[in-house]
């Protein structure tokens, strides 16, 4: 590298003069380090095409000056920021000029241009990049200027719902269809004495007239009405790849070029009926299909059916409340491992926040009284109080459980499948299309077009892949009615294919909040009554719950520390006055005791043992013909982390076909799915969440069961209330024949395919038929697959 001082030498890589000083790298000249250190980036990974595709892709935006100025302001940085702490940040922008994989893998590597950039992500298809920085480091704004200046002009919604609204509310597209609708209306009314066969008794001056109004008729049609096929194409062609809109806009702009061509040379008619009624009628079916995917919107349906709920404090009383009705300025009581849902800020108590469902990072960040803290959030020790700043933004939590972080990214057999069939179809149409055209030029020019074009129009991939999404998107609509709210539609393909199915016991299979209860031990007074119930308040454990519950009487004292340890107990102080609550080893220091049908919580108050509650589990109404009607279908093993007090009851219960395990710390049931994963099955895990967070994710698709409470876990694909989960047998059913349901659309699509590009290569098929087709053959396929999955919902659930 050198330095040299030159006069109007422009930049390689954004193009701007270069005005004090010259960067040379690799033989090219740059204006500054940013720009010099992007070639960098891109030249060490063989990604410098990205130079082909544009001079100076990196053209700076100019004219900025003043324009992100207000991204300074705090209450904007408050509304457009996520999450924030003292060393981390994160936001979202929309970035509309990313159009390649180079500007993917620059955008995520804006942490080697600025040190204040901790990580970035793009999400190609929304064209949005998510961002996290340090504001010690780089602002909000200056973030903004650094895409910016890298020829990526962030979009800020200060707004995003109103946005959204404006979105769904685009009538662009109906726009297109009435011009398209009436231009193809007109030039069919134009063409009649064609139709008729009595065109020569028309003046041949008049035959040329109505051939110009075509003329004009059609270009705002097929350059206009048709423009997003042709942009999608063109892009694609830029990028080096092949999509479905490549063939359609070829065969109409060869159509439209071989028309234009016959109508100001005066030697035929053209084909402008058949090219704007082709337009027309894509046109439609495109808007169908678009209204028929929005009906079947995860996002627009999913917070009907998220079964969870928070405890709301009102008028001093602890109550359930739905996530979905929760209000800014309500009063929330999250307890130890309990996620915080919404932005919020402290009343009482003391903050031990786990964001690393936010971050990835785990270590906790503490807060007093007045700390801000953000959605997301996992509190860890004493339960705290705090405000609601915003409504719950259940759309955040489910783009948060869907981070990439958490995402099982295997693919079923049927999306290997499309997959493989979608990466050649478009190829194939194309090679086929062009033998089509040499065969059929030789014999007739008209039938050589007539032939092209049909087979370019009526070739439909979109029944491939429209399959897979409508039939799974309406599972997952029709399994959240039901109970049972998935992560997304694939996770359905993954409930398909598993074959074992591993269950957890407490507050599994068994309920939270009904069972038998005694205490049993030396008499405790009424304050250290109230001592254990304030204590207990703070724990998330099924049988804390039920003690707690079973205890009348009012809380005291305040909680001054607190630790859970996970299958063991909790340990609390409470007025200076330690409180201990768990198994006999951690409490007594003695070993467990088998104790016939019951399960035993010890208490100790000051390191004096007072005695244990005996519990007595009560089981899920249904669980059992539940558990006997998958036996026969599937290898089912249950895991618990208690003793075998309960074996001989789970005996009875039980098919003995059930494998029943013991003693199973949270490692060992991790290791428990990774021993059944290596012998080639594919596991479902079905947990509470508490103890279960390594088994849920290690396994092949993970349920997560819930009460009342907000259990709400990332490491697993699906949650299910509890009071539904005698219905699993049927759910998998549904999953199953769900799958099959997209097999049979499969099958129905290849033979569409065929035998259409078949008869359209023969020339006989007119391509206004085709694009009739084309759509049809997609909406036939999304009625057949919402039908099917219906027809099983019906019969199943």
């Amino acid at each position: 590298m050198a330095t040299e001082v030159l006069e109007a030498v422009k930049c390689y890589h954004c193009g701007s003069e270069c005005e004090q000083q010259v960067l040379v790298y690799d033989e090219k000249s740059f204006c500054c380090d940013g720009c010099k250190s992007v070639y960098q980036l891109l030249s060490e990974n063989n990604l410098c095409n990205y130079y082909d595709l544009t001079s100076n892709p990196g053209k700076k935006i100019s004219g900025l000056g003043n324009r992100f100025e207000y991204l300074d302001d705090e209450d904007i940085k408050n509304e457009l920021i996520a999450f924030r702490t003292r060393e981390m940040s994160k936001i979202s922008f929309n970035i509309p000029d990313m159009h390649c994989s180079s500007c993917i893998y620059l955008l995520e590597n804006l942490s080697r241009i600025n040190k204040g950039i901790i990580t970035s992500t793009v999400d190609f298809l929304k064209k949005e990049i998510h961002i996290t920085f340090n504001e010690q480091i780089i602002s909000l704004r200056e973030t903004a200027e650094l895409l910016a200046g890298l020829g990526y002009l962030p979009e800020v919604k200060l707004n995003r719902a109103e946005e959204e609204v404006k979105k769904k509310k685009n009538k662009t597209l109906l726009y297109k269809i009435a011009i398209a609708g009436f231009s193809a209306g007109n030039i069919m009314l134009f063409s009649f004495p064609e139709y008729l066969s009595v065109f020569d008794k028309v003046d041949i001056e008049i035959q040329n007239f109505l051939g110009i109004i075509s003329l004009i008729l059609a270009l705002p049609v097929t350059l206009y009405c048709a423009s997003d096929y042709h942009i999608s194409a063109f892009k694609a062609i830029r990028r080096g790849m092949l999509n479905i809109d490549l063939p359609i806009s070829f065969g109409m702009l060869a159509n439209t070029t071989k028309s234009a061509f016959d109508i100001l040379t005066f030697t035929g008619p053209g084909y402008f009926d058949s090219i704007t009624g082709l337009i027309f009628f894509l046109l439609i079916g495109k808007w169908f299909q678009n209204k028929t995917f929005e009906s079947l919107s995860f996002e627009k349906d999913y917070k009907y059916y998220f079964p969870v709920a928070v405890t709301k404090i009102k008028d001093g009383q602890e109550v359930s409340v739905p996530l979905k009705n929760v209000k800014t300025g309500d009063t929330l009581l999250i307890r130890n491992q309990e996620l915080i849902p919404a932005d919020a800020v402290l009343l009482n108590g003391v903050a031990n926040i786990d964001y690393s469902f936010v971050t990835g990072e785990s270590v906790p960040v503490t807060g007093e009284r007045g700390t801000k803290l953000f959605a997301g959030g996992r509190q860890l020790g004493p339960a705290i109080e705090v405000s609601v700043l915003k409504e719950v933004a259940e759309s955040y939590l489910v783009q948060l459980w869907n981070q990439e972080l958490y995402v099982k990214k295997e693919k079923n057999k049927i999306k290997r499948f499309t997959d493989f069939i979608g990466k050649y179809f478009v190829l194939l149409v194309l090679i086929i299309s062009v033998a089509t055209f040499v065969y059929w030029i030789r014999i007739d020019t008209n039938l050589a077009f007539k032939a092209l074009t049909s087979v370019l129009i009526i070739a439909c991939p979109c029944t491939l892949a429209l399959a897979i999404p409508f039939a799974f998107g309406n599972g997952l609509r029709t399994l959240g009615t039901k109970g049972m709210f998935l992560k997304n539609a694939e996770v359905i393909g993954k409930l398909a294919d598993a074959d074992t199915i591993v269950f957890d016991k407490t507050g599994t299979i068994t309920e939270t909040d009904a069972a038998d209860i005694q205490y049993e031990g030396m008499e405790m007074t009424s304050h250290e009554i109230s001592l254990l119930k304030t204590a207990l308040k703070n724990s998330t454990h099924p049988f804390s719950k039920l003690i707690y519950q079973s205890i009348q009487g009012a809380e005291y004292g305040k909680v001054e520390s607190y630790k859970e340890i996970v299958s063991a107990g909790f340990e609390a102080m409470v007025e200076n006055n330690r409180i201990k609550v768990g198994s006999a080893t951690f409490v007594t220091g003695l070993p467990s005791e088998k104790n016939g049908l019951t399960s035993r919580v010890y208490i100790s108050v000051n390191d004096q043992v007072k005695g244990y509650y005996s519990i007595k589990n009560k089981y899920r109404e249904g669980i059992t013909d539940m558990i006997r009607s998958l036996a026969g279908k599937y290898e089912l093993h249950l895991i618990s982390g208690d003793q075998e007090s309960e074996k001989e009851t789970l005996n009875k219960l039980f098919d003995s076909k059930v494998k029943l395990n013991f003693n199973q710390s949270p490692t060992d049931k991790l290791n428990y799915i990774k021993s059944l994963q290596a012998e080639g099955k594919k596991v479902l895990m079905i947990g509470d969440g508490l103890n279960d967070t390594g088994a849920l994710k290690q396994s092949n698709v993970g349920i997560s069961v819930t009460d009342k409470e907000y259990n709400f876990f990332p490491s697993c694909d699906t949650i299910i209330q509890a009071k539904d989960l005698y219905k699993l047998s049927n759910l998998l059913k549904y999953c199953k024949k769900s799958y099959w349901v997209v097999v049979a659309s499969l099958i129905i699509s290849l033979l569409y395919n065929i035998f259409a590009i078949g008869y359209a290569v023969t020339a006989l098929l007119t391509p206004l038929v085709a694009a009739i087709l084309m759509p049809v053959s997609s909406i036939a396929v999304v009625l057949f697959v919402v039908g099917g999955t219906n027809y099983f919902r019906n019969k199943l659930l």
